[in-house]
């Protein structure tokens, strides 16, 4: 609300915020390292390198969209000199809940898959998640899609 930012949750959902907020502002006066390993509250993706711009969306707008639509915080964890040739990898991290962590993974699956078919989906099979919560995997039959 106007330039203040309200931080709203639990005390360790508001430490998080706080953690977000700051490697925001650090981000806007150049290049920063964000350690993932250990975190409960990170998904990192591995996306290539060639659909990054696409995942990105200009000026950040497809990647905002998705935060918004999922109540998440994303960002690329590789500088820009830290990019390699064609056909090398970079690494996104989706911070958030669980769930919400999940469905932006899913909505970024889906965009490069559109630029990139196969690089998720190939070799997939059914599979069904033991555990209390998280994926399933189904395939449609062609006569089953719209």
């Amino acid at each position: 609300v106007g330039s203040w930012v309200f931080v709203a949750g639990t005390r360790r959902e508001r430490e998080l915020g706080r953690e977000y907020l700051d490697w925001i502002m650090r981000q806007l006066k150049g290049p920063i390292r964000v350690p993932t390993d250990g975190r409960d509250d990170v998904t990192v993706m591995m996306i290539p390198h060639d659909c990054v711009g696409y995942v990105t969306g200009l000026k950040r707008a497809t990647l905002a969209r998705i935060e918004e639509e999922w109540g998440v915080f994303m960002m690329f964890l590789d500088r820009k000199e830290d990019f390699k040739p064609e056909g090398s990898l970079a690494k996104l991290a989706i911070f958030g809940l669980p769930r919400a962590r999940r469905g932006a993974e899913l909505k970024v699956m889906s965009a490069v898959e559109g630029k990139s078919p196969g690089f998720y989906t190939k070799g997939l099979h059914t599979d069904v998640t033991k555990d209390e919560w998280g994926t399933d995997t189904y395939k449609f039959r062609e006569d089953e899609l719209s």
